[in-house]
């Protein structure tokens, strides 16, 4: 989203900032940072001095009529004067993945007569990057939501010519990235364990000695 100031003091106001249509992906938790300057309110102690964001759920982008129609949108949050915003500073605020799930949603941004001034929105979720150890293969995972004291899973898989024998291969991820594996792979029959270019593979090829012809 781009910058965008507000600095009217006449009333009532109702002006409204919309995005694009955000997609969700696999999220679990939202985030955004938000740049917010109010310097105005440093001369200005009666100033009003905070924006209200709010969300439409939808599922794919929607026609123009339909995005920018404020009736449409739930409020999430006020987005509040605060020390770090005198100069243009990030504020970050989140919101937890609504249910029923939908593929996506827009922001709308509200001013009713705000002092102040939008540098960037950047929107974003956590992930613990994907990984491969050992003889496992895993995707990334999305970290869970802060503070539900829960896991995020997502299931891997062995590398080729490598089973599990019938074990179910999880990674399971906490809301601070600390995730655990289950590395139960073992290379199938008539394949071999070997270390090649410093990974662990399942090998079909094996170099058996018969004999060294040459000093003694």
């Amino acid at each position: 989203m781009n910058a965008l100031g507000f600095t009217s003091t006449e009333q009532p106001q109702d002006n409204w900032l919309f995005s694009q249509h955000i997609s969700y992906m696999d999220a679990n938790e939202i985030f955004f940072n938000v740049s917010l300057d109010f310097s105005v309110c440093l001369t200005n102690p009666g100033c009003d001095d905070h924006f209200t964001l709010h969300r439409y759920d939808t599922n794919g982008t929607v026609v123009v009529a339909q995005r920018t129609n404020p009736q449409n949108y739930e409020t999430l949050m006020r987005l509040e004067h605060r020390p770090e915003n005198l100069g243009g500073g990030f504020t970050t605020f989140s919101f937890v993945r609504p249910e029923p799930r939908t593929t996506g949603f827009y922001l709308g941004i509200q001013d009713d007569g705000t002092q102040g001034i939008i540098g960037r929105v950047i929107v974003f979720y956590h992930v613990a990057r994907g990984r491969r150890e050992d003889l496992l293969t895993c995707p990334d995972v999305p970290f869970p939501v802060q503070g539900a004291n829960v896991n995020s899973q997502e299931s891997c898989s062995c590398v080729a010519n490598a089973n599990s024998a019938g074990a179910t291969l999880v990674r399971s991820c906490n809301d601070n990235g600390v995730c655990n594996e289950n590395q139960v792979c073992g290379c199938n029959p008539g394949f071999q364990l070997q270390l090649m270019n410093g990974i662990n593979t399942c090998t079909g090829t094996i170099i058996k000695y018969m004999a060294h012809i040459g000093d003694t």
